[in-house]
């Protein structure tokens, strides 16, 4: 009768503990009731930032429908116009915005300015160590640069398939890339290179090597993409997931499968002077969902949430590498220094 009773206490309190276990996993990135009134009663969050404005949208709209009460605005730019705008709203101590998210230089130079609050979304214990940030939420998407070629121009088998192989005189006036004095982000990549070549002396000889071929020099990544899928130049240096993206507007293209790419990753946080500082935060739990990570990866985005993909063969064996952050100073040295060499 003893070991009965025992027995049946050991299974009440294993079935306890299994319901707390339970109940703590259901838990992970929930809401607090608190939170979701407070917001409710903010009635609107206002964002600013760098993700296209279609997928954006998609985002804004599963939200609306879960938190009805609140209403979204967005306003997308580049990161140097998202700082800009921000800034001078900021500095003039009238903030209408709500929420910044754009790629990691930038943001610390905003963090630096105090123009954010620290805010660690609980949804982030879905996300990988190497991801998370001391300030900021983990890292949501990563974006990967590397070499795209029209399939109308270029047959598969004719196709570059190395880093160097890009170098061939054959290419000569046949590639578009960023241009590297105007855009810092192609500076940035350009002086990563030693970490996906091996050295530093192998990164300046590859550039030289690419300033020969006389690349033609487009303002930033959107317009190497669309002169690539057009058919204007053959090869591009741009976002992967521009095969995805322009391909479902029927653009013939396909990237160059690589050992490495170099790309930056991109940070959400919330204003310290935000007007609604309880809709930022349940926006920013919303942004970090399952359900946001998915929409994203649909829109051809490389998501950093385990198990979520865009739909471009290879994906989930693409293989990222940070490039290396620099300040103002160090930026304006390589643009300058780019500028020289791609002018020739």
């Amino acid at each position: 009768m003893k070991w009965r009773n025992l027995n049946g206490q050991m299974f009440s309190c294993a079935l306890a503990v299994s319901g707390l276990i339970f109940l703590s996993w259901s838990l992970v990135g929930a809401q607090s009731k608190e939170l979701i009134e407070a917001a409710t009663k903010e009635g609107e969050v206002s964002i600013i930032g760098s993700l296209d404005i279609e997928t954006t949208r998609r985002i804004q709209d599963t939200f609306e429908k879960k938190y009805p009460g609140i209403k979204t605005s967005y306003w997308r730019g580049s990161g140097t116009a998202i700082f800009k705008k921000a800034a001078t709203e900021f500095r003039a101590d009238s903030v209408y915005w709500d929420v910044i998210l754009t790629a990691t230089d930038m943001m610390e130079i905003m963090k630096k300015e105090g123009m954010f609050s620290k805010y660690q979304t609980p949804v982030g214990e879905y996300f990988e160590k190497q991801y998370h940030h001391e300030f900021f939420s983990p890292s949501y998407r990563k974006m990967l640069v590397g070499w795209l070629y029209n399939t109308k121009s270029i047959k598969p088998e004719d196709a570059p398939k190395t880093y160097e192989d890009i170098l061939d005189p054959k290419w000569k006036g046949k590639i578009t890339i960023p241009n590297p004095a105007g855009q810092a982000f192609t500076a940035q990549v350009l002086a990563s290179l030693h970490l996906v070549l091996g050295s530093k002396e192998k990164e300046e000889a590859y550039i030289k090597g690419l300033a020969a071929n006389q690349p033609i020099l487009l303002k930033s990544m959107a317009p190497t993409s669309a002169a690539v899928a057009s058919g204007e130049v053959p090869i591009a240096l741009t976002f992967i997931k521009y095969v995805h993206i322009l391909g479902d507007q029927g653009a013939p293209l396909e990237y160059v499968r690589l050992p490495a790419y170099l790309g930056d990753v991109h940070f959400i946080a919330p204003g310290s002077k935000a007007p609604h500082p309880n809709a930022a935060k349940l926006w920013i739990d919303h942004w970090y969902s399952k359900e946001s990570m998915e929409i994203m990866a649909e829109s051809g985005e490389f998501v950093n949430r385990p198990g979520v993909y865009p739909p471009l063969k290879g994906a989930d064996k693409a293989k990222y590498i940070q490039a290396i952050s620099r300040d103002k100073n160090e930026y304006k040295k390589l643009q300058r220094k780019y500028g020289k060499m791609f002018r020739k």
